[in-house]
């Protein structure tokens, strides 16, 4: 992993926030990121990923990964390269994580509807989901 990237990562642990806005970091970087994130901070609250080059790939990795972080409130994907697969995925979190606020402003999804429906869709799961569980 690259020296400056686990700076970052080694600056946030602290505070439980990470910021890793404007780091370049590709689809390819996400998963070994995410591993030391995981090792190291496993109770992150705030992960910023803004103006990177995150493409469909690398949301679904990172959606992947934070199903397990149970203390995360934010996070922040503003200016990556995101499409609708990401976005379902990142927004599915919801499901889980139904307090996580996510910011995804400048992504390739430039349909207010679209991008409605994909919050509406994971909102109204989420809300489904404890729904269900509440009455076991």
């Amino acid at each position: 992993m690259r020296s400056e990237l686990l700076k970052k990562i080694d600056d946030g642990k602290n505070l439980s926030r990470i910021n890793l806005a404007n780091m370049a970091i590709k689809d390819d970087e996400i998963s070994e990121i995410m591993e030391n994130i995981k090792l190291s901070l496993p109770g992150l609250t705030v992960l910023d990923l803004d103006n990177n080059q995150l493409s469909d790939d690398g949301a679904l990795i990172l959606a992947e990964y934070l199903l397990n972080f149970h203390h995360i409130t934010e996070l922040s994907l503003q200016y990556n390269n995101i499409g609708r697969k990401g976005a379902i995925s990142i927004f599915n979190l919801k499901k889980e994580h139904a307090s996580l606020d996510i910011l995804f402003h400048g992504n390739r999804i430039d349909d207010v509807g679209e991008m409605a429906e994909i919050e509406r869709l994971s909102l109204a799961e989420s809300s489904t989901t404890r729904h269900i569980l509440s009455q076991r």
